[in-house]
Parts: C-alpha cells; sequence; structure tokens
C-alpha cells in the first residue's frame, strides 16, 4: 500500500521519505480534484439535457442558465485539469474514470455529430446504403440529425459506419441508448489511447506521466472524445498504436515487419477517418530513424550525434528520437542482442563509413507500409460492398458550412460579397489539396528521413497533421485530438509547453461557444483570449 502513495507526486519528488500526515494530505488533495472534476463535467452533462439543439438565435431563459452552468462546468473541468499537472499515470486514470462518469449517460456533447453517427449506424444495421441513403431518413435517429446534414450522405469511411451500426444493434436502435453505446467505443478508444501514448513516450524517452496527462486527460479530449462520441478518438488511438508497432519492432530489427505491421494499423485508422492514413508518415519517419541509427558508425550516442550534425533536422538539441540512443535501447529487454546485430554492421577496420541506408531502401519501405495501408482500407472497403461511397457528391459540402478552417472561412466571406458557395466547392479543395502536398512535403525537408540523416519522426508527424489541419476546407476542435497525442511526446521547452496548454484550454473553450456562436464570432474571442493569456504568462514568467 505505501509503494503506490507516490502516485499523485510530481517527477522527481517520489523518491522523498513521506511523512503518514502528508501522505494523507496528498490523497485528500486527489481526492478533492477528483470531485471537482466530476463536478464539472456533471454540469456539462445538465447543459446537455437543457440545451439540446445548437441556435444563435432566440433562446428561452432554460438555455441561457443552461448554457451559464455548461460555461461554469468547462471552468471547472479544466481547472481540475491543471490540478494533476505532476501526477503520476496510475492516479491520472483513476481520475479520468470518475471525471467521465457522468458524460456517459447524456446527449452528445457540444456537437450533434453523435446523432448523425447514430443515425448512419441505423441505416446500416437496418439494410440501407448510408452513401445512398439521406441521414433523415433512419426513422427516429434521423429526426435528431443537425437539419443542415438530414438530407446528405454519409461521408466517413466504412470502418466507422460497422461500428456505428454495431452500437445500434446492441441498443436496438434507441436514440439514448444508442448513443451510451457509442460512448462505450469512445471510452475503449481512450483507454487505446492511453496505453499507447505511454508506450511511445518510453520508446521516446520522454516524461510518460506528462505526456498521458497532456494527450488524454486534458479537457479537449475528455469532452469531445467521451462527451461529443467523436471517432477522432479512435482514429488517434489507432494511428499512435501504428507508431508503437513499427517503432517496437524497428528496434528489434525487423524494419520489413515494422513497416507491414505499422502500415495495416494506418490503413485501419484511416477506414475510422480518413486523415487516419497521415500516421503512416511517422511510420516510416521510426522506422528509418532506427534503421540509421543501427547503420551508424559506433555506438549508437556516435550516430545520434552524427544525425545532428547532418542534416537540418538534426539542429536542435530536443530533435532526435530519443528511443534511437543506445541508452534507451539498453535500458529494454535484448540491448545485448541489438548491440551485437549493430557490430556487425559497423565500418570496416579501414574506417570507411557503412551507408546501406540509401533511398532505394527508404521508398521501399514506404512502398511496403503503402500497400499494406491500401490493402487494409480496401478490404475494410470491400465488405457489403459500401467502397468509396463516402466520396459520393451526396456527402454535402464541406465548404458550405462555416468552421475554423481558413479556406472554409473565406469561401463564406465570399458567399457573402455574392459568390455561389457552390461553384467555389471545386476551387476551395483545389487549393486545399495542393496546399497541403506542398506543406508536407516542406515538413519532410524540414524534419523527415531522407538517406543521409534519420530525421525527427515524432516533430515531422506532428508538423504534418498541423498543416493538413490549417490547410483543409473543414476544421473543428476535436480534430485535434490526434495532433495534441502526438505533440504530448515531443521533447519541448518549458515555454513550449505552457503554450501547448493554452491551445488545448483555447479549443476546449472554442467547443463550448460553438454550440451557439458563429466561428466569426466565436474564434476571433477565443484566439484573442488566448493571446492574452499567453502574454501574461510571458510576463509572469518574465
Amino acid at each position: 500500500m505505501s509503494q503506490r502513495r507516490d502516485e499523485a507526486v510530481p517527477d522527481g519528488a517520489q523518491n522523498a521519505p513521506e511523512t503518514p500526515a502528508a501522505a494523507s494530505h496528498r490523497d485528500r488533495t486527489a481526492l478533492k480534484v477528483a470531485l471537482f472534476g466530476f463536478a464539472g463535467a456533471l454540469m456539462i452533462a445538465e447543459w446537455a439535457w437543457t440545451d439540446t439543439t445548437p441556435t444563435s438565435g432566440t433562446v428561452s431563459m432554460n438555455q441561457v442558465l443552461a448554457r451559464l452552468v455548461g460555461a461554469l462546468g468547462v471552468i471547472v473541468l479544466s481547472g481540475s485539469w491543471l490540478a494533476t499537472r505532476g501526477w503520476r499515470t496510475p492516479q491520472l486514470w483513476r481520475v479520468l474514470a470518475v471525471w467521465a462518469l457522468p458524460l456517459m449517460v447524456c446527449p452528445p456533447v457540444m456537437s450533434s455529430d453523435g446523432w448523425a453517427y447514430a443515425a448512419q449506424g441505423y441505416l446500416l444495421a437496418n439494410g440501407f446504403n448510408p452513401y445512398e441513403v439521406p441521414q433523415g431518413r433512419a426513422g427516429d435517429l434521423g429526426a435528431l440529425v443537425d437539419s443542415h446534414w438530414r438530407g446528405s450522405t454519409a461521408v466517413y469511411p466504412p470502418g466507422s459506419l460497422w461500428g456505428q451500426a454495431g452500437a445500434v444493434a446492441l441498443s436496438g436502435g434507441r436514440p439514448l441508448a444508442t448513443i451510451i453505446t457509442l460512448r462505450m467505443v469512445a471510452v475503449a478508444a481512450l483507454i487505446l489511447l492511453g496505453m499507447a501514448v505511454t508506450r511511445v513516450a518510453r520508446l521516446a524517452g520522454v516524461d510518460e506521466h506528462r505526456a498521458f496527462w497532456v494527450a488524454v486527460v486534458n479537457p479537449l479530449t475528455v469532452l469531445q472524445v467521451v462527451g461529443g462520441v467523436h471517432n477522432d478518438g479512435m482514429q488517434a488511438a489507432i494511428g499512435v498504436w501504428a507508431l508503437v508497432v513499427a517503432w517496437t519492432l524497428a528496434r528489434r530489427g525487423q524494419y520489413w515487419w515494422a513497416a507491414i505491421g505499422g502500415g495495416a494499423l494506418v490503413g485501419l485508422a484511416g477506414t475510422v477517418k480518413q486523415p487516419g492514413v497521415l500516421f503512416g508518415l511517422g511510420v516510416v519517419a521510426v522506422i528509418w530513424a532506427q534503421l540509421c541509427n543501427a547503420l551508424a558508425p559506433g555506438d549508437g550516442s556516435q550516430g545520434e550525434g552524427a544525425r545532428q550534425r547532418r542534416g537540418r533536422g538534426g539542429r536542435s538539441r530536443r530533435g532526435a528520437p530519443r528511443a534511437a540512443t543506445s541508452r534507451s535501447r539498453a535500458a529494454r529487454s535484448g540491448g545485448a542482442r541489438k548491440s551485437s546485430a549493430r557490430a556487425s554492421t559497423s565500418p570496416a577496420a579501414d574506417g570507411r563509413t557503412a551507408r546501406p541506408a540509401r533511398w532505394a531502401r527508404l521508398i521501399a519501405l514506404l512502398a511496403v507500409a503503402a500497400m499494406c495501408g491500401v490493402g487494409v482500407f480496401a478490404a475494410v472497403s470491400s465488405i457489403a460492398g459500401l467502397g468509396l461511397g463516402w466520396l459520393n457528391p451526396s456527402g454535402g459540402n464541406p465548404v458550405s458550412v462555416t468552421s475554423d478552417a481558413p479556406i472554409a472561412l473565406v469561401v463564406q466571406m465570399l458567399g457573402w460579397a455574392g459568390v455561389s458557395v457552390q461553384q467555389m466547392t471545386s476551387v476551395a479543395t483545389a487549393v486545399s489539396l495542393s496546399l497541403t502536398g506542398i506543406g508536407i512535403m516542406w515538413c519532410w525537408v524540414e524534419w523527415g528521413p531522407t538517406d543521409s540523416r534519420a530525421g525527427d519522426p515524432l516533430r515531422f508527424q506532428a508538423a504534418a497533421l498541423v498543416v493538413y489541419l490549417v490547410c483543409s476546407v473543414a476544421l473543428q476542435p476535436w480534430y485535434l485530438v490526434g495532433l495534441v497525442a502526438i505533440v504530448a511526446l515531443m521533447e519541448l521547452s518549458s515555454r513550449c509547453w505552457e503554450m501547448t496548454v493554452t491551445v488545448i484550454l483555447a479549443a476546449t473553450t472554442l467547443s463550448f461557444l460553438q454550440w451557439f456562436c458563429s466561428p466569426f464570432l466565436a474564434l476571433p474571442i477565443v484566439v484573442l483570449g488566448a493571446f492574452f493569456v499567453w502574454r501574461v504568462g510571458a510576463r509572469v514568467g518574465g
């Protein structure tokens, strides 16, 4: 029992002797924080029960009061999260379970997308093709879909649809029971994400407790994955697990199996939500980082230094993947075997550098991972002949709905000037794809793998996700769940960690405001507020 009393102690303090009075005080503090977070989540759930329809028009007094209660709940839950900073992972798991409980039995929180998921699942479970039949025709569930999307068909890949169909089958199609069943899937996604994050943190040599706190326990992830039942949680969980599999197998020298296993999971993530395929970039990057380290002259530390001296990706002291160092490898089982394997690829006695890791091998690894991902995606898509129906034009126009995406905001403003939004759809999509492609190529040049350097896998993965989000035709706060999980695994300065926390809190606030405010109003408020907090923090820190 005494061995577990350090769970809520910040890193570095658990080795200090602790008196019974201090342990009792800490336990009481942990209980208070858990209960405060529970109260915040309970207030948010109460708001969801009362304010069931997103609107910026005339509202009743009950809705106004409910929104005030919801705002207080967001503040309390966010404050409780900040109070758990420095806690150990086991304690964080427990408070996460406590905070999630009130969100399990209420309507979808901060978004109506949960009803759309349920409607799509209802159609598929009853023998209809959600890519051909509009969501509004899903009986009682269809009537709960947001009015803008009732006449449109599904836009998610088949992996999501089959999960939603299973939830409907288990719940009998009853609205609230279906949402609760979908939340069970969301909780499973949160558990998978937490397990994957802690494993990657150990591989990368970063603080796993802080990574878990940032990636999983934050209010944005809790409210949007559990409360909003968004499939971004499952997409992120499978994507991070792809990194775990690829990194683990590559450290054992099984590079091709790493590409196969990681690529297959990337394809599975893509069947949940299309951006999941972007995790394939990280999979190839982590494999290449391990391969470059194994082929570097001398021991692992020399290879690390050489990688930092070569290429632009090694400029930062924090840039190199720490899992590639000899110290982190020796801390794992099988270190001696891998050391001998590295010795077999060391330079010859004449001192010449062995450089078999060239472009051909990098391209081959990329091709293997891509083929496995495409194979899994195609296999899941072929079930029941659903195929690529999510590409049908009946799925709706993402730029016709105001979101936080810069491209969508520009299109909406042009629409106010009299330009047809429908006519701009193809142009906006082309611009989005072009900017995304150019941005990812730039990220590859900066941090990606090349024949002469390992690059920085996590920074590369995070940068690619940022490019996609900024250049997309649609952007919502919950799209940040996967990005936050990757950033949580990086080595950052204390100032960058403060920025990360500020962004998470800003996105959580934006989620709340956009329930009843246009992004044209909510986004400036949140951005200015976050900037003010950032500047005040800088002055206080200075």
